[in-house]
Order: structure tokens, then C-alpha cells, then sequence
């Protein structure tokens, strides 16, 4: 049985009971892409760490710990959000997916116009990506991009932790970091914010208040969105190919820079 349909099961009981109050505040979170930790839980909920793991014992968990994990990963991986009746019919009558509907090409015209800033002034730019994203669509802007500012890619996480050694703070790390396997992507853009190398990020909404605990500029972070209720290849394809749109942008405006000069 799925994660969402336990802590449904222990909702529908509707007894107010502290385990009722504990699921109900984690699959409302959940429904908004908000995880937290067992600290912050015990706190909103003014319960102990102990009172957290016996619940999450109950459902078939070691603890939270395990408990959040598989609910992060079933979330992204199945697109389960809550839909209302309106939202099911609007699903239904979807026949033709437009990607430019998923862009705000405003709000994301001046993010590209800001990363091109930082690209310009880094010394290096070292790009670094979750297993999700298209790397013949990163080698090719890594090439391009490499003509003008030194560049590195490698889709080898030896080679990405060796390079993490060597960086310096005028530097700049690009993380793209969408799908499941974000785990070292995290632990990365901790070991740059600890040692000052600037970096800049592309997410999906589902893992934004992750990455925004690393990165208090948001301007350094850029957003594309996805629609649940749809298949798992589907939704893949709808951040690939937003990805695709903003790599686009901005190579367009960096090559541009170059033949200008």
C-alpha cells in the first residue's frame, strides 16, 4: 500500500486522535511539496521525536526518516496531488500539451538574463546534473558555452567530486536537479555553499524548498513547473523540454554577448 493511502486510512478514522493530527499535518504538506524534518514536525505539532517514530513505526517504518523518504520519492514519482472534481475535468479535456504554458516567460526572461550575468563573470563554470536531464542537450551547451568561458561537464559524479576540490569562490557550479536521484546533487550544493563557490540552479517545483535552504537569492534559482494527474514519462518530458527552452535562451543571448564583442 501506498504512503498517501495509510495516512488517508488513519484520516478517514476522523477521532481527532494524535495520530489523526499527525497524518493530517503530513499529507497536507505533502500535497503543497512541503517535507519536514522530525525537528520541525515535533515542533509545529508540539510532540516528541519519539511520539513521530512510534506513529511512523505503526505504518510499517523504521521511523520518520524512512517514512518521509518513501513519501518524497512516491510524490514525485507518481504525481500524487489531490485533485478537486474541477481540476479531474480540466485533466480530461487536456488534448494537446503546450510548453509555453508552463513557462512565465517574463519571470523566466529576467532569471536567464541574470544567469547569463553570472556565467559572464565566473572564472569557470562546472555543470552538474540529477540522471533526469537530457546530457547530449548539457554536453552541446557545455561545448557552446566552453568556446568563450571555461566549462566542464562530465555526467561522472568521480570526476564532479574531484572537481568540487579544486573550485574557488569566483567560480560557478550549475546544478540541474529534477527526478528522483537528488540526494548527492543536495549534498554538492551544501559542499558549495559551505566553501563560497557561487552556483546557480534549475529545479522542479517539487524540490524548491529544498534547494531554497541552500540558495537565499532566489534570482539564482529557476523553477519549471508540471502538471499532476498526468503519467510519470509525460511530466519527465514536460521539464525536459522546459529545460530545453531555457538552454535554448540561453545560449542565444551568451553567444550573442560573443559576437557583439
Amino acid at each position: 500500500m501506498r504512503i498517501r493511502e495509510k495516512l488517508k486510512n488513519v484520516i478517514k478514522t476522523n477521532d481527532k486522535t494524535l495520530n489523526y493530527q499527525i497524518a493530517n499535518f503530513i499529507l497536507k504538506n505533502a500535497y503543497n511539496n512541503v517535507f519536514l524534518k522530525s525537528k520541525e514536525v515535533s515542533f509545529k505539532l508540539n510532540i516528541s521525536k519519539s511520539t513521530l517514530t512510534l506513529f511512523s513505526k505503526k505504518l510499517g517504518y523504521e521511523g520518520y526518516g524512512e517514512l518521509l523518504h518513501k513519501l518524497i520519492a512516491e510524490m514525485e514519482f507518481y504525481g500524487l496531488k489531490e485533485q478537486t472534481n474541477n481540476q479531474d475535468k480540466e485533466l480530461d479535456l487536456i488534448d494537446w500539451i503546450d510548453i509555453n504554458n508552463f513557462i512565465d516567460r517574463l519571470e523566466i526572461q529576467k532569471k536567464v538574463d541574470f544567469f547569463v550575468q553570472e556565467i559572464n563573470r565566473t572564472n569557470r563554470l562546472v555543470i552538474i546534473s540529477s540522471q533526469e536531464n537530457d546530457f547530449k542537450l548539457l554536453t552541446l551547451f557545455s561545448q557552446i558555452v566552453n568556446n568563450n568561458k571555461q566549462t566542464f561537464y562530465y555526467n561522472n559524479r568521480k570526476f564532479e567530486r574531484s572537481l568540487l576540490t579544486i573550485l574557488k569562490p569566483n567560480d560557478t557550479i550549475f546544478f540541474f536537479m529534477t527526478g528522483l536521484d537528488i540526494d548527492e546533487i543536495l549534498n554538492y550544493i551544501s559542499i558549495a555553499k559551505d566553501n563560497n563557490i557561487n552556483f546557480l540552479i534549475i529545479t522542479s517545483e517539487s524540490h524548491f524548498s529544498k534547494v531554497v535552504k541552500y540558495q537565499d537569492d532566489l534570482n539564482k534559482i529557476i523553477t519549471i513547473k508540471s502538471i499532476s494527474g498526468l503519467t510519470r514519462e509525460t511530466r519527465i518530458l514536460i521539464r525536459l523540454n522546459q529545460i530545453n527552452i531555457i538552454l535554448t535562451n540561453l545560449i542565444f543571448k551568451l553567444t550573442k554577448q560573443v559576437h557583439k564583442k
